[in-house]
């Protein structure tokens, strides 16, 4: 039997946490190279979600010199839908940077904006690499379909619920490194481009209040978020055509399909295989440091036994990925055995003591002799 000297387990982790650098890079880098192949080896799918085409026209009319209220009023008339009260508006948040990109450029913002600084950010939140190419690989189908209507794919990537996610996942960031103002700050920003975000806000605050963290900005930016959200609302109302013939909202759903088609989102083709990814998602998260935070997250896709909106679950997915991935390959992974990722693991060791800004405490020296 072999043990371990005391004086060589630091020595181990170092190498520990230099291989698992070195394989993040190498998942950086092919998720880069899969979002190049993917820019230039894909077109345009023959098929626009109704959202991604009406924000597009509402962009160009922005860009042509109309307001956002008048543009998206006159973007949605265009593909005959009239919009019958506010809610049928988006906060303009997107929409005022949106309108600064040059319009063909529109599609490279995404890759960068979203799916690089997704990957980028999840390199810092996972304890396994696979998840940064896994979810760099969902955001590119999510945005741009393989198989998502008659055989063909969907252009998707306008919708705001993919715009969010890079927000989501740097406000998960922040607070596991106990930077709760720039968390509150993220959570609210993505709030911002769509409200069912808000979610985050809600696990915020009972994180902080069961992890004993400060309140203080969990508490403001909610105030904050719904000052803003109110002063849309008072606007928007006056561009409302009522009665209109926007689609319904509450009363649509048809559980368990619309339940189930919002983690699916064109991307897994089969009710065990997102059955699975919850449970296993969801295993990881509820076993990580961020459960509270993400708890409210999880429980998403139940909106579905009222309503049917597949795409609201868009910003859950990356997190299931994550954890999920984590989770699974974790006993087949030497540096998450060992803690090699510190605090960057989405799930530390047991018993591992935390200082300041999420860094792990450092072991007490040996006894002399």
């Amino acid at each position: 039997m072999t043990t371990t000297n005391d004086d060589e387990r630091p020595e181990r982790l170092a190498v520990d946490r230099w291989r698992l650098r070195g394989t993040t890079l190498v998942a950086l880098l092919l998720s880069g190279l899969l979002i190049v192949a993917w820019w230039l080896g894909t077109d345009a799918r023959p098929y626009e979600h109704i959202d991604h085409a009406a924000f597009l026209r509402t962009v160009e009319y922005q860009q042509d010199g109309q307001g956002y209220y008048e543009a998206m009023r006159q973007a949605f008339l265009d593909i005959d839908t009239t919009i019958g009260h506010a809610r049928g508006y988006r906060i303009p948040t997107a929409f005022l940077v949106w309108r600064w990109i040059p319009f063909d450029m529109l599609y490279g913002a995404f890759l960068v904006g979203v799916v690089a600084t997704s990957a980028l950010l999840v390199a810092r939140l996972a304890r396994n690499p696979v998840s940064i190419v896994a979810v760099t690989a969902y955001l590119l189908v999510a945005g741009r379909s393989i198989d998502g209507y008659e055989g063909v794919g969907v252009e998707s990537w306008m919708l705001v619920e993919l715009w969010l996610v890079p927000l989501a996942i740097g406000a998960v960031v922040a607070w596991r490194a106990e930077r709760d103002w720039l968390s509150a700050g993220l959570a609210l920003a993505a709030t911002l481009l769509r409200e069912t975000a808000a979610v985050l806000l809600v696990g915020g605050a009972l994180a902080a209040v069961i992890g004993r963290r400060t309140k203080v900005p969990w508490l403001v930016a909610p105030a904050v978020g719904a000052a803003l959200y109110g002063l849309h609302f008072w606007v928007a109302s006056g561009y409302a055509d009522p009665p209109g013939n926007f689609a319904p909202l509450f009363g649509t759903g048809d559980p368990p399909r619309t339940v189930w088609e919002m983690l699916r989102w064109t991307v897994f083709p089969t009710w065990p295989m997102v059955a699975a990814l919850w449970a296993i998602g969801g295993l990881g998260i509820w076993r990580s440091r961020e459960r509270w935070l993400l708890l409210p997250l999880l429980a998403m896709p139940l909106n579905g036994i009222l309503v049917d909106r597949p795409y609201w679950g868009i910003f859950l997915v990356p997190f299931l990925l994550t954890y999920g991935i984590d989770e699974v390959l974790a006993p087949f992974s030497r540096t998450a055995r060992s803690g090699a990722a510190g605090a960057e693991g989405s799930t530390p060791p047991p018993r591992t003591r935390w200082l300041g800004r999420g860094t792990q405490e450092a072991a007490p020296a040996p006894p002399s002799a």
